[in-house]
């Protein structure tokens, strides 16, 4: 995601590392990086709690909950896909417009 944002919004202005976070791109690149946890703790909140509640009671995982856990992870393999490709790919296209 670092490197996307990085090429789409480049700022070679600074001379302090550390001012660059404060950039477009910086800013961009923590509020996405934010919402992308944020999305995957809610996505696997409750098939942790399952599993967890289930160990904790010694009980066995049924055949729903087992799908509940299958897609959730399939769902964060998804987003997290996602998360790297459609930056490389705007960066990417950003690069190509600029040279």
């Amino acid at each position: 995601m670092a490197v996307g944002l990085g090429a789409q919004y480049p700022d070679f202005r600074y001379e302090n590392a550390a001012r660059i976070s404060m950039s477009y791109g910086g800013v961009l690149y923590m509020l996405l990086a934010m919402s992308y946890v944020g999305a995957v703790v809610l996505i696997e909140a409750g098939p942790v709690y399952l599993y967890l509640m289930a160990e904790y009671k010694g009980l066995a995982i049924g055949r729903g909950e087992k799908l509940l856990i299958g897609a959730a992870l399939g769902a964060v393999a998804v987003l997290t896909a996602l998360a790297v490709w459609i930056p490389l790919q705007r960066g990417r296209a950003a690069l190509e417009e600029a040279g």
